[in-house]
């Protein structure tokens, strides 16, 4: 499974923010109303942040949403390095635009394609209806 980039960012955040607040994992997982597995993937930047669990963060931890998803040109791990997977030490801003600018690419290429074969489908089907109107022998521009 990939993981986003924005994801590891709010998961260093997270942890960050219940380390601040001297809290054990499953006081904040209680806190956020989640179950204490989730709440570590989610520290882990194993399971994505949904809108719901970043507006329960923000409200048990009395923060604004803005500042809890901000990047930081650099994040730097500590001790937290190892729990997140395949990363170093240090979570570049600039890698995270990359991971989410490869993204939009491979999007924008996708919906290409999509549209490349509407056209061609459209021009079937617009060939068969004027096949039709030859045989019925109706001529209506279309």
């Amino acid at each position: 499974m990939s993981h986003s980039p924005f994801d590891l960012i709010l998961a260093i955040n997270l942890n960050n923010l219940r380390r601040e607040a001297n809290l054990l994992q499953k006081e904040a997982a209680l806190g956020i109303e989640v179950s204490p597995q989730i709440y570590g993937q989610l520290e882990k930047g194993t399971y994505h942040f949904s809108d719901e669990i970043i507006d329960a963060i923000c409200l048990f931890f009395k923060i604004e949403k803005s500042e809890f998803v901000k990047m930081n040109d650099k994040v730097n791990l500590g001790s937290n390095a190892s729990t997140l997977p395949n990363q170093s030490h240090i979570i570049n801003a600039d890698d995270v635009v990359k991971g989410l600018m490869e993204e939009v690419k491979k999007l924008r290429e996708e919906l290409i394609e999509e549209l490349k074969s509407a056209r061609e489908e459209r021009k079937v089907f617009m060939e068969f209806i004027k096949n039709m109107q030859v045989k019925t022998g109706t001529r209506n521009e279309i």
